[in-house]
């Protein structure tokens, strides 16, 4: 074989994720769906795959978000995000096209830095602001139907104006518009967006847990009853991996008291 000809296989090779990459990916997905986060997020690093790393990012994600104990959220969140940071760079370096990989990365950049900004006082959270939403647009970009972006962002818009109004009333909500360029309405479009896409049961179950949230957010007395729905609907898919046990168990402590829900839901805004 020529140099050159020899050159392209290898360039071919090392761009395009073949099937050992996508097994390793797969392994990373199934020990965290097995609550086995560490574990994932440690294969995800000795594989260093874009794919998975950006699978292990999201086992952390889960973890922190879910799972791990208070005390430990933000170390766990800030590995998320380093594992989220070097897939994209990794896929960078590679010159990765996918756009079902890149959607993935991205998505995994956002919900890693949103999960660790939450974590934050108020002040500290701001400066990740629009680093959030713009991981997540990019992600619709390259797949405008991923539907934990629409979700993401739908979170992303309720949270800034909610927190913005509990500050400073009508005039912080009107300068998180200003300044952070969201609405209530593209919550709301982001939330719809993100239920008109259809989801394996797993995954539907976790939405529409997220989709009451967000509800519950917006207006906790005009949606009440609609975020009922949602946490009745996901209550009635029964949980099959860990992360569905533990959203099970929050939809059912959120169903049984609607008011005291929202009300911790806004208290960890400020």
């Amino acid at each position: 074989m020529k140099a050159g000809g020899l050159a392209a296989l290898l360039l071919l090779l090392t761009v395009a994720p073949g099937p050992a990459s996508a097994d390793q990916a797969a392994e990373v997905v199934r020990l965290a769906d097995q609550g086995q986060y560490q574990a994932a997020a440690q294969l995800s690093r000795d594989c260093g795959t874009p794919e998975s790393l950006a699978e292990g990012a999201g086992a952390l994600s889960v973890f922190g978000g879910y799972v791990a104990p208070e005390a430990a959220r933000g170390a766990v969140l800030r590995e998320a995000v380093a594992l989220a940071n070097k897939a994209r760079r990794r896929a960078e370096a590679e010159g990765v096209t996918d756009d079902d990989l890149m959607s993935l990365i991205y998505f995994q950049e956002g919900q890693a830095i949103g999960r660790l900004a939450e974590t934050l006082p108020e002040e500290e959270r701001k400066k990740y602001a629009d680093e959030i939403r713009d991981y997540f647009e990019e992600s619709l970009k390259h797949d405008p139907q991923r539907w934990e972006a629409h979700t993401g962002l739908a979170n992303w818009h309720a949270k800034v104006m909610v927190a913005a109004d509990s500050l400073a009333g009508g005039i912080g909500a009107f300068l998180a518009n200003v300044i952070y360029d969201a609405t209530f309405e593209e919550a709301e479009m982001h939330r719809d967006a993100a239920a008109a896409i259809a989801k394996p049961p797993a995954e539907q179950k976790v939405f529409l847990l997220e989709s009451a949230e967000i509800r519950l957010l917006l207006d906790e007395n005009g949606m009440a009853e609609a975020a009922r729905r949602d946490l009745e609907a996901s209550l009635a898919i029964e949980p099959p991996n860990h992360l569905t046990t533990a959203v099970h168990r929050i939809a059912q402590a959120c169903l049984d008291d609607l008011t005291g829900c929202a009300l911790r839901l806004r208290a960890a805004l400020e």
